[in-house]
């Protein structure tokens, strides 16, 4: 669970709010690195116990809670997903401290499905 703090922001003359969202991926990992695809808009993350989140931009807040639209549980094992970045095509490439470089895919449901892991 990540959150942005609520912080009042003053552009010039105009005083913007930032309102607290609570992205919250049920897991007991700890948020450790963010992408987005802003194509998508999509959110992804991964944490200390190696899943992976996915979070849609447009989806509906409930209690100032985004729920994922899917996690990817231990993609690297149980270790941390070091790295996540959003790639031209749909796909994302991750790395893990499992040492493992992975690709998924977005299929045509939204669904990640890995295509590559080296090694």
């Amino acid at each position: 669970e990540f959150q942005t703090i609520p912080t009042p922001l003053s552009i010039g003359t105009t005083r913007v709010e930032v309102s607290r969202l609570v992205f919250d991926m049920g897991t007991v990992g700890i948020p450790l690195c963010f992408a987005t695809d802003v194509d998508d808009k999509r959110l992804l993350t991964g944490d200390s116990r190696g899943n992976i989140g996915v979070f849609d931009m447009d989806s509906v807040v409930e209690d100032d809670k985004i729920p994922p639209t899917q996690v990817v549980t231990r993609a690297h094992g149980k270790e941390h997903v070091n790295a996540i970045v959003c790639c031209n095509g749909g796909s994302i490439v991750s790395v893990g401290n499992d040492g493992c470089v992975r690709e998924y895919c977005f299929n045509s449901d939204g669904a990640l499905q890995k295509t590559l892991s080296v090694p």
